[in-house]
């Protein structure tokens, strides 16, 4: 175990891999077998699926955690297949909102279908039994109605008049049917209302978890990138060599334009430069053995002077060869 990281976080990992096994087998659990024509099954496999969103939730931040410190290969591996996993819950949570909108709004009309089924044959029924009521004998109304009362004591009839009887059993009926279809109604409104708002609630859940899927993606992306090292470029490309430059100014034909010059006694000077260039790699190649030394005098020739020294020269012979004071210049003139 490395010393540069805390131990409880080797911890935490274990763990987290522990949740993520445990969500697996719930998710399994929830879905298999699928019975996807059951609205019912689909609407209650939803609601198990996002109620057990906390547990891998809880799983992908104790494996995240720590980041990439202290990991193998493998494990970088593993952790960026689960930052991707990450991404497709987020996907599968928005898809399972919208499914249960679907599903909560073809389970009502089911629901409003068999209502209304059940209410249309109670007043069939109900009034079938008027119609035979108007039907049947004095005599089988009677034997009718004493079976009724012996079933039932709170039911008060007059067995003595036939027509008041007939009267009292129709309204019976009625009274019947407009209680059934209470209940009926009633029920429907009660099993809707539970519905709907369980739907608003799982729904709401499943849009939170896709959210919460989706920036665990977002923010683990340094999980799903590889660091790729810089290649070095060799010296040799990278820079050019002193004696590469050498070599280069060598090689250059010397041009043989003067610079301009203001200067009239410049020109021979500039003119002599260019006739006799001076090669800089022949001097340096030179070898130290055959430079001369202050010990060894040589008969080594003096070099000829520039023009511009010969116009100095000359003009310093002539004015020693020829003196002039200022007391002559005034007799000459």
């Amino acid at each position: 175990m490395s010393s540069n990281i805390e131990p409880s976080v080797y911890l935490f990992r274990f763990v987290g891999y522990g949740l993520l096994l445990l969500a697996l087998s719930n998710f399994a659990d929830a879905l298999l077998p699928p019975r996807l024509t059951d609205e019912a099954w689909v609407f209650q496999t939803l609601g198990s699926l996002v109620g057990s969103v906390p547990v891998p939730l809880l799983g992908f931040v104790l494996v995240f955690y720590g980041e990439p410190k202290e990991r193998t290969s493998l494990r970088k591996i593993t952790l960026k297949f689960f930052s991707w996993l990450s991404l497709l819950l987020a996907i599968f949570f928005f898809a399972v909102m919208f499914a249960g909108i679907s599903v909560t709004i073809r389970i009502n009309n089911s629901n409003n279908i068999q209502a209304n089924f059940q209410l249309s044959r109670q007043a069939t029924q109900f009034q079938q039994a008027i119609e035979n009521l108007k039907k049947v004998s004095d005599d089988d109304l009677v034997r009718g109605a004493t079976a009724m009362q012996q079933q039932n004591n709170a039911l008060k009839l007059d067995l003595n008049d036939p027509t008041a009887l007939r009267k009292q059993l129709e309204a019976e009926i009625t009274k019947k049917d407009t209680d059934g279809k209470a209940q009926i109604e009633a029920a429907r409104q009660g099993v809707s209302n539970k519905l709907i708002k369980q739907s608003i609630k799982w729904n709401f859940e499943a849009l939170i978890s896709a959210g919460l899927f989706l920036g665990i993606w977002r923010l683990t992306g340094w999980a799903r990138t590889t660091k790729k090292r810089k290649k070095k470029r060799p010296e040799s490309q990278s820079a050019v060599s002193l004696d590469a430059l050498v070599g280069l100014s060598a090689s250059e034909p010397p041009t043989n334009s003067a610079p301009i010059s203001d200067s009239p006694l410049d020109a021979p000077v500039n003119a002599s430069i260019s006739e006799h260039p001076i090669n800089l790699t022949d001097s340096m190649s030179v070898p130290l053995d055959t430079l001369p030394t202050s010990e060894t005098p040589t008969n080594s020739t003096i070099p000829a002077t520039s023009p511009l020294d010969s116009l100095v020269n000359l003009s310093a012979s002539e004015a020693s060869t020829n003196p002039t004071t200022p007391g002559d210049s005034q007799e000459n003139a």
